[in-house]
């Protein structure tokens, strides 16, 4: 039984869409793949690895392994805040590189300007961009 809460990219790279009752089990309904196995991750854990999608989309599986919890929960945090961003400009396609140069260039001056602040300068955003 497929979940609905699954996401859409999922279900398309499946070929597959959401099944909520017994009788929906058609081969409409189905996804199909050549291999469906569980692979060892040097002992510290197993993954499902799914290979040969009948209808493969544009979907990744990223594998994060850490120390301990909250490391992996930092990290996926810090990967869901970059994918959001690299959505949100792929869609609204308002914001290129070219735009934030000036920025970086005044914040390579700053640098070495900053070794000789003390840290509350050194972090304080509004301090950043100050000429």
């Amino acid at each position: 039984k497929v979940k609905q809460t699954l996401p859409s990219s999922l279900l398309q790279t499946l070929g597959t869409k959401p099944i909520a009752h017994i009788d929906h089990f058609i081969p409409e309904m189905l996804g199909s793949a050549e291999l469906a196995e569980e692979v060892s991750l040097d002992g510290s854990g197993k993954l499902v690895k799914i290979t040969g999608c009948a209808s493969p989309g544009k979907t990744v599986t990223i594998v994060v392994r850490g120390s301990n919890k909250l490391v992996i929960e930092e990290a996926e945090r810090s990967i869901h805040d970059a994918l959001c961003v690299i959505r949100c400009l792929v869609k609204r396609r308002s914001v290129t590189t070219a735009e934030f140069i000036p920025q970086i260039s005044r914040r390579r001056d700053q640098w070495g300007e900053e070794r000789n602040n003390s840290s509350l300068q050194r972090y304080n955003p509004d301090a950043c961009f100050r000429h």
